[in-house]
């Protein structure tokens, strides 16, 4: 809509919400440790147990015992890919976004800023306050589709 204005994106809260998914995933990957080692505990018991049993039923067991090992082990490599994808977003903005910061004389700070976009608006107008001055940058967007 024509004259919305847009904030940057915080990049405080998306640590936030990034450090949240973090601590969920490790708890996840506790949870998961504690049931795999359930879980192995009684596969280990069923072949004891399944010694008198007939063939079939021991192949049978043997089946689902693999069956389990792999989805365990493919769980805990989704977590393992999902906790590595986390660390690096985060790493991404704590360390290349511009954050609120305050700078002596004579010293920089470079960074992006990210903004929600907005696809009714063909042309930006960008507002940055610095020490009660305005910097205003005007951008055209065009979407390309491909």
């Amino acid at each position: 809509m024509l004259g919305t204005k847009l904030y940057t994106v915080n990049p405080e809260e998306k640590l936030l919400q990034i450090d949240k998914r973090i601590s969920k995933t490790n708890a996840q990957q506790a949870n998961q440790a504690i049931l795999s080692l359930i879980s192995t505990t009684v596969e280990t018991t069923a072949t004891i147990a399944s010694l008198e049993a007939s063939a079939d039923s021991r192949t049978q067991l043997a089946d689902d015992i693999q069956r389990n090992r792999y989805h365990r082990a493919q769980s805990r490599n989704d977590m393992k890919a999902g906790l590595w994808s986390l660390n690096k977003q985060r790493a991404f903005w704590s360390d290349a976004v511009l954050r609120k910061t305050t700078l002596a004389p004579g010293f920089y700070v470079e960074g992006k800023v990210y903004f929600e976009r907005n696809e009714c608006a063909a042309t930006c107008l960008f507002s940055v306050p610095v020490n009660g001055t305005s910097f205003d940058y005007s951008f055209e967007q065009s979407l390309v589709k491909p």
